[in-house]
């Protein structure tokens, strides 16, 4: 396991940055222990729009090209809906994910812990046989590049809600252990 923690895009919220480097170690061996194994975190802190900008940028690699049909409306949208987010993954090859955390919802919202467990358990899935492949076929259909079947969809939806399920699942059991081991 190698866990990278840097920053983009972000000026002040240094605060929220200190706390996942200092966090960001004892949460990847709890999910390790607790999960499986992970695969190369490069963990960024950041805010909605470079949330937007480094996982568009990732998944463009995986895709092999840029989405069909993204208008600056599209990208707005994508943005907004970013600024609900606590943090995502995003897997740049089978071995290497980023785990993007957005600094302004995590700001004195005391989820830090919370989220990054949360979010190397969706690492930790993506190691999973099958799991990277599948993403990647998901991202080229909702690039309109590869559109998949009305079947692998439901499969995909299927897939996404176990493992959310089990995210936070594990979010709450490895929260209260990592909180006791604080203590």
């Amino acid at each position: 396991m190698k866990v990278k923690v840097t920053t983009h895009r972000l000026w002040g919220r240094r605060d929220v940055l200190n706390d996942v480097r200092a966090l960001a170690p004892a949460c990847a061996a709890l999910v390790e222990a607790h999960i499986g194994r992970l695969p190369h975190c490069h963990i960024v802190v950041t805010t909605p729009d470079g949330m937007l900008e480094q996982e568009l940028k990732a998944e463009t690699t995986l895709a092999g090209r840029p989405p069909v049909g993204v208008t600056p409306q599209t990208l707005r949208e994508a943005a907004h809906s970013n600024r609900a987010l606590f943090g995502q993954v995003v897997p740049q090859s089978r071995t290497r994910v980023l785990v993007l955390l957005n600094a302004h919802k995590l700001h004195r919202s005391g989820q830090l812990p919370a989220t990054l467990i949360h979010e190397l358990t969706h690492a930790a899935q993506l190691l999973r046989r099958g799991a990277f492949q599948e993403h990647v076929e998901y991202v080229r259909h909702v690039f309109d590049i590869a559109p998949l079947s009305a079947r692998q969809l439901r499969i995909h939806e299927r897939l996404s809600n176990e493992r959310e399920a089990e995210a936070y699942r594990s979010e709450a059991t490895l929260t209260r252990l990592l909180d006791s081991h604080a203590a």
